[in-house]
């Protein structure tokens, strides 16, 4: 069986990727939270890019890919529903 590779992420015991058989799996959060939507998003993106260039692959070979945005009062908008955070 082939070993789980993981890439650390910001916080203790978290990884901003991880990679199994060919799969890698990869999450970004904006690091300005002083910057608006479209520059965190653009940051999102180059984190992105950063942690697949990391696992030794690029955006050209996506399977899928969900948006989340943040909002006030604990809810997480994701795509065109809202989802209400415990």
């Amino acid at each position: 069986m082939l070993p789980i590779q993981r890439w650390s992420g910001q916080a203790p015991g978290r990884s901003r990727a991880g990679a199994y058989q060919g799969m890698v799996w990869t999450v970004a959060t904006s690091d300005d939270e002083s910057a608006d939507v479209q520059a965190q998003a653009r940051r999102c993106l180059e984190l992105l890019d950063e942690s697949l260039a990391a696992a030794g692959t690029d955006k050209t070979r996506l399977l899928s890919g969900i948006p989340l945005r943040h909002e006030h009062q604990g809810r997480v908008r994701r795509g065109v529903e809202s989802v209400d955070r415990p």
